[in-house]
């Protein structure tokens, strides 16, 4: 399902900005990895994330909205930026 969502994706912004090369697909599924990858660790996380849960579960509640937010420039530093303030504020120490 993600790579279907990822091909889409890449079909509607090569119509808009021309040519997706493979490089571009690559890198996008590269950074779905990681984005995943931190969004389980933060959907983990989320029952004790107190007011960030929400923001945990609009991103990653789904493989579509992962796939989304990985398009997303600055994902992988909004994702660890959640996940730190998360520990940070929660109740028992985390590691």
């Amino acid at each position: 399902m993600i790579k279907q969502t990822l091909a889409a994706t890449a079909l509607v912004l090569g119509a808009c900005a021309g040519p997706i090369t493979p490089a571009q697909v690559q890198n996008a599924q590269n950074n779905q990895a990681v984005v995943a990858g931190l969004c389980n660790q933060a959907m983990a996380m989320a029952p004790i994330a107190g007011p960030y849960a929400i923001w945990i579960t609009a991103g990653c509640a789904s493989e579509e909205l992962v796939a989304n937010l990985a398009l997303q420039p600055g994902a992988v530093a909004y994702l660890n930026g959640l996940i730190s303030k998360v520990r940070a504020t929660a109740p028992t120490p985390l590691t």
